[in-house]
């Protein structure tokens, strides 16, 4: 409506440009109407003195816009339906799904690390990296399948803080000097827990005794080695 108020304002012009007279503004649009070349996109309907109708351009180009609106619409909905599905395949899966494996000692489930404490048994044998369910089963593979030297990073009783043991030219060593071993006889299915390395030897009782593993071992490395088959 404001646009056609906008195209009134104006007095009218005849062809030859000039304003036409006011008494114009009363009489029929076939005499004074402006011829519709240029200008305002509204032309009086024949018969009628002020009745504005819009011109064909006008009622076209809404329509190809609103065209237009729709086809990034739908490319936008698509898009994001593509991203969707997208995420739903591949960005919810979870560290935990990622790494999931079979303890190629005993073919029991990998326990994977938890906010609370670490699991993952983790040897390095050149440039291969191997997941065990707990050290005993690292320690009894490592005597039996690989002869070089090797690396073992056993999870401990304390979360991010692992058990570092080394075997060089067939020598078996410890880095942390206090660390001792965990040997609590019973199901494998609990061996992350009951076959666990500590950083200090002082926890080793209040290990135990929050586990009630009434006939638990406190082991050297040599000791674990020893027993580990």
């Amino acid at each position: 409506m404001r646009e056609i108020a906008a195209a009134l304002l104006p007095l009218p012009k005849g062809s030859d440009g000039a304003h036409l007279p006011a008494a114009c503004l009363n009489a029929r649009p076939t005499a004074c109407v402006r011829p519709p070349v240029s200008g305002p996109a509204y032309t009086m309907a024949p018969g009628f003195t002020k009745t504005l109708v819009p011109s064909h351009r006008d009622q076209v180009a809404p329509l190809a816009h609103e065209a237009d609106q729709d086809k990034t619409m739908n490319a936008f909905k698509t898009l994001i339906s593509t991203l969707a599905a997208a995420l739903l395949l591949f960005g919810f899966t979870t560290p935990a799904q990622a790494h999931e494996t079979d303890c190629p000692y005993c073919q029991l489930s990998v326990v994977q690390d938890t906010k609370e404490k670490d699991n993952e048994v983790v040897l390095r044998y050149g440039n291969k990296r191997i997941e065990y369910r707990c050290v005993m089963c690292a320690i009894a593979q490592a005597k039996t399948k690989f002869k070089n030297d090797l690396t073992i990073l056993a999870p401990s009783n304390i979360k991010g803080k692992h058990v570092t043991i080394t075997r060089t030219a067939g020598v078996w060593a410890v880095k942390e000097e206090k660390a001792v071993f965990v040997f609590a006889k019973g199901s494998h299915t609990e061996c992350q827990d009951r076959y666990r390395a500590l950083t200090d030897g002082a926890d080793f009782d209040a290990y135990v005794a929050n586990r009630k593993y009434t006939e638990a071992k406190k082991l050297t490395l040599k000791e674990m080695v020893e027993l580990s088959k």
